[in-house]
């Protein structure tokens, strides 16, 4: 839920490092895609000045649909030495070999314009609205957004211009910047002619204990009651909207009664019409989970937790959101696991299925119906990460034989669970 983020290094590359470093062929690449966009770039002041999506008219924006396509295309079918980022720091996450650096090197050179390929490809994908992946009843990875500070408003423009739908925030300002989440939400939604509707944003209230005293968003001194009000005043101001998709309490308090008082108040949000769906987070005690469950008259519809073994994985809970048709979310799902998804026999694993550990670990949990958090900061990865979630998405059973889900599941130490919800009978 909380997730560091760096900003990726990017090499500045010519023609004549290209030919220095990688051969002719690398340096005519270059040199033919500079081409093609300036070509593209004259269309835009010929044909019109005022069809345009980022200053992007049509002619170019079919180029660019291409372009993703062959990225979508080429995701599903990468190597062990694919790259990834860490959906909680933002680190890139790869083998080093020269195999992976000039698959870097390849899906960076078609996608450095990465406004226009993605804003156009993302059209062509078809998956432009938050409530048609809900109602396909398939599981979706939701961008992340802790950490990202003045880089926020960007990433999260461009994590929906790829393809990312719901997006996690928090009225929490030491490690969030909601109010650029709402920035970067509507600056690409108006691209992409987006409604409200088509992004999914979900909120959190932080209690004083996960405040800064400095920066509190709302009076320390007011009753519980008026503190969570002030918050979500604050989260509809911040993420420029008058309802949310959802609004999660981002730990239990101090008190089980605080903790339902907290939750009392979120209800009459939702019998206002300002909040659609409720969840909690950081919650891994059974009992208190079940016994908020049971004396909640808005049921859960979210946990949000951390995902790694200290927990057990959250084995007893996760099965409950299954029998409650709650959704489980997770963050930590690869900086908990790195160790497990750096072995030997995970790579091998992953390289049997044509990707890396980490996109493999997204696949595992999607496959059981969970929602990771992605937190990357690289426009390729989200390309990647969205292209694996469209399959998913689009009905495809990345693991064809269940035995390998037990395999992952046994090699990465969680126990075994190899039916998704939608395969059940009952």
């Amino acid at each position: 839920m909380v997730q560091v983020s760096k900003k990726p290094t990017r090499n500045k590359l010519t023609a004549a490092t290209l030919l220095q470093r990688y051969g002719f062929l690398a340096a005519v690449l270059l040199v033919a895609t500079i081409l093609a966009f300036k070509i593209a770039a004259s269309d835009d002041q010929s044909d019109s000045a005022n069809t345009s999506v980022h200053g992007i008219n049509s002619v170019r924006a079919k180029q660019a649909a291409d372009t993703h396509s062959k990225i979508l295309s080429s995701s599903a079918d990468k190597s062990e030495s694919t790259v990834n980022t860490d959906q909680d720091t933002g680190e890139v996450v790869w083998d080093g070999t020269e195999s992976a650096k000039a698959r870097r090197r390849q899906v960076l050179l078609q996608v450095q314009d990465s406004h226009t390929t993605i804003t156009a490809g993302m059209r062509v994908g078809g998956m432009l609205s938050a409530q048609s992946i809900l109602a396909s009843g398939r599981p979706y990875l939701i961008y992340g957004t802790a950490w990202k500070e003045d880089q926020t408003a960007r990433l999260v423009s461009e994590a929906i211009r790829t393809g990312f739908r719901f997006i996690d925030t928090a009225c929490q300002p030491k490690h969030y910047q909601e109010h650029l989440v709402g920035e970067g939400w509507t600056e690409a939604a108006a691209e992409l002619g987006l409604k409200r509707e088509d992004i999914s944003l979900q909120t959190k209230f932080t209690g004083l204990s996960g405040q800064d005293p400095g920066q509190t968003p709302y009076d320390r001194t007011a009753p519980l009651k008026e503190q969570v009000e002030q918050s979500l005043a604050k989260s509809l101001e911040n993420l420029q909207t008058d309802y949310l998709d959802s609004l999660v309490l981002h730990s239990p308090m101090s008190s089980f009664d605080d903790t339902m008082n907290v939750w009392r108040t979120f209800e009459s949000f939702v019998d206002d019409g300002k909040v659609r769906r409720l969840g909690i987070s950081n919650c891994y005690d059974y009992k208190m989970f079940t016994k908020l469950y049971d004396q909640a008259r808005i049921k859960p519809s979210v946990l949000q937790n951390r995902f790694y073994d200290q927990s057990g994985f959250d084995v007893e809970l996760r099965q409950f959101c299954r029998e409650k048709d709650i959704r489980y979310q997770s963050f930590w799902t690869l900086t908990a696991n790195r160790k497990a998804l750096a072995s030997p026999n995970i790579k091998a694993l992953a390289s049997e299925m044509k990707m890396s550990p980490e996109t493999l670990m997204y696949v595992f949990m999607l496959s059981q119906g969970h929602t990771p958090l992605d937190g990357t900061t690289d426009p390729v990865h989200m390309a990647e990460d969205v292209a694996v979630m469209k399959r998913i998405i689009d009905g495809e059973d990345i693991f064809k034989d269940p035995l390998l889900i037990v395999v992952f599941a046994d090699k990465i130490g969680v126990p075994r669970e190899y039916s998704a919800p939608w395969d059940t009978d009952d």
